[in-house]
C-alpha cells in the first residue's frame, strides 16, 4: 500500500524487511506483544472517553479485533515453541507519543488518537510488506501460514487506521469546531505528527519489531 494512504511520509527502508526475514521468531514475538498492547490501548480510550458513542463501539469492536490478532500470533508462537515474556521498550510508540499535547484536553485527546493512526499506518505498511515477502523468501518453516495471517491483518489495519482518523475529526467537531474546519485542522495535525515519525524512524536503529 502507499505510505501516502496511509498518511505517512516515508516508506520503511528495504534493511528493515531484510533483518525481519532474518530474524523471525524475534518478529513474531514482538508482534504478539504489539496486538496486546493495541487492544489495550483501545480499552483505555473508553475507559477514559466514554462520552462519544462512536468511539465507545468503533474502539470496542477494534478491541475484539487486536484481542483475537493477538490470539493467533500467541499461537503462531507456541507452536514454534517460542515463549512470549515479558514486552521491551518500544522507543517508536514512546517517541511519538511524547508530541501529544498538554495545551487542552482536546488537543490531548486528539493528538492521542492521531498517533494511534499512524502507528495503524505503519503497522499496515509493514505486515503487508511481510505478507509479500514471506512466500518467497523461504518455502519451509511455516512462512505460507504467517503470510496468509499478514496478509488478512495488514487490511483490517488499515481501516483502524482511518477509524482514529475520523474519531479525531468527531473530537473537534463534538467540541464545537464545524465540521469541514474539523478536517482541516486533523488533516494539518496529522501531516506534523507524521513528519515527526518519519524522523523518528530514520533515527532509530533497524529492529527485528513491527515498529
Amino acid at each position: 500500500m502507499n505510505p501516502s494512504v496511509l498518511h505517512l511520509v516515508s516508506k520503511t527502508s528495504p534493511a528493515w524487511l531484510q533483518h525481519c526475514l532474518q530474524h523471525l521468531d524475534e518478529v513474531l514475538v514482538d508482534h504478539a506483544h504489539c496486538e496486546h498492547k493495541a487492544a489495550v490501548t483501545a480499552l483505555s480510550f473508553i475507559s477514559k472517553y466514554p462520552d462519544d458513542p462512536r468511539l465507545v463501539v468503533g474502539l470496542g469492536e477494534l478491541a475484539r479485533d487486536e484481542a483475537d490478532h493477538f490470539a493467533r500470533a500467541a499461537t503462531l508462537c507456541t507452536a514454534r515453541g517460542l515463549p512470549l515474556g515479558h514486552p521491551s521498550k518500544d522507543p517508536y510508540v514512546d517517541g511519538l507519543l511524547k508530541q501529544v499535547r498538554k495545551s487542552s484536553v482536546i488537543d490531548g485527546r486528539v493528538d492521542r488518537l492521531l498517533c494511534c493512526a499512524i502507528i495503524e499506518g505503519r503497522s499496515c505498511e509493514r505486515l503487508k510488506l511481510l505478507a509479500q515477502a514471506l512466500p518467497a523468501h523461504l518455502q519451509t518453516d511455516g512462512q505460507d501460514e504467517l503470510s496468509r495471517f499478514y496478509d488478512e491483518l495488514w487490511r483490517e489495519e488499515a481501516t483502524h487506521h482511518l477509524l482514529f482518523i475520523e474519531l479525531a475529526e468527531r473530537t473537534l467537531s463534538r467540541a464545537g469546531h464545524k465540521p469541514a474546519q474539523a478536517t482541516v485542522d486533523v488533516s494539518s495535525r496529522l501531516r506534523e505528527l507524521a513528519e515527526v515519525e518519519g524522523a523518528l524512524l530514520a533515527s532509530l536503529p533497524v529492529r527485528a519489531a513491527i515498529h
